[in-house]
């Protein structure tokens, strides 16, 4: 499985200078995203962060500290980048989004621009007159607006209710279906994994460690849910747009990276391919319908049930 491995991590690089040419070339619309991409991707580098410390608390491993605060830096920008791109896809694809783009952001107003200016020239104290006055300062802010929809200043305690049922009713699904196909298959957890557990059981603090892998799976999946939902997905999605498939197309592309990516976890290794694949188009969908927040959501509590339900099914 070893060209696997390779593939997967050289078509992850691909997709990375995609997208990180094609957030270069619109340089002139980061500002519309700078707010949310920045607290985003501020929000998974301190929990980088955190779990550095964590570690040099726990282990007493200073070059696992600076190696994962160099990693943390490092990241930032990519993700900084990812959300960016992926926020300005979902606008132009009409797509839902995220349920707290517009409070996070200075959409539609970029930092420079005065609102007293904007209602004073066209004499219109409305969201029309603001919209009129930015298309004329830039001709392509209209035809984004026209596709801009953000639910978040309507939504109802029964659209809440729908949001929580589903994440319940998604994590239950997919820790049911581990469950069943783990007991059918028994795996074993590879050499990799076996070596972080001995480390782990070889840890006196077992409390702190359990709250430890919380921590780092949660980013884990933000920081997965960011590349492959938030930014790749929209960007393969818009580059077939004129096909009626494209929105199918992008999270079944998308949903198969993303288990290439968890290569190397258990023997056989397809028992893990076949226990996330489903899960990643489950993952597509609800981000294309209800937002990246309620992906990530259940992605989070999905990795966290999952290192309580798993040890008894997987042999170590």
């Amino acid at each position: 499985m070893v060209p696997i491995a390779f593939i997967y991590a050289m078509a992850t690089v691909m997709f990375g200078l995609f997208i990180i040419n094609d957030y270069l070339k619109t340089r002139h619309l980061r500002w519309r995203f700078s707010g949310v991409a920045f607290r985003y991707s501020l929000a998974v580098t301190l929990m980088s962060f955190v779990s550095s410390l964590w570690l040099l608390w726990i282990m007493e491993d200073g070059p696992a500290f600076v190696g994962g605060c160099i990693h943390a830096l490092l990241q930032w920008p990519l993700l900084f980048i990812y959300v960016s791109v992926g926020v300005r896809y979902a606008r132009k694809l009409q797509t839902p989004g995220s349920i707290f783009w517009k409070r996070l952001s200075k959409y539609p107003l970029s930092k420079d621009e005065d609102p007293g200016r904007v209602n004073h020239i066209h004499s219109l104290k409305t969201e029309t007159g603001k919209m009129l006055y930015t298309s004329s300062l830039h001709p392509e802010y209209l035809e984004i607006q026209s596709l801009y929809h953000e639910p978040s200043d309507s939504l109802s305690g029964k659209w809440w209710l729908k949001f929580d049922v589903l994440v319940v009713l998604s994590v239950a699904a997919a820790a049911i279906y581990t469950v069943v196909l783990f007991n059918l298959t028994r795996p074993e957890a590879s050499q990799m994994i076996k070596m972080i557990q001995s480390s782990n059981d070889a840890n006196t603090n077992a409390e702190l460690s359990s709250v430890l892998l919380i921590l780092i799976f949660s980013k884990l999946a933000i920081t997965e849910e960011f590349f492959f939902r938030l930014a790749l997905q929209p960007f393969l999605e818009w580059q077939f747009r004129r096909k009626s498939y494209a929105p199918i197309l992008a999270i079944v592309l998308s949903s198969i990276f993303w288990s290439l990516g968890h290569i190397g976890v258990l023997v056989p290794e397809w028992v893990k391919l076949a226990q996330i694949f489903p899960f990643g188009v489950a993952l597509g969908l609800i981000n294309r319908r209800y937002g990246i927040e309620a992906a990530i959501l259940i992605h989070v509590v999905f990795n966290v049930t999952m290192i309580f339900i798993t040890p008894g099914f997987i042999s170590l």
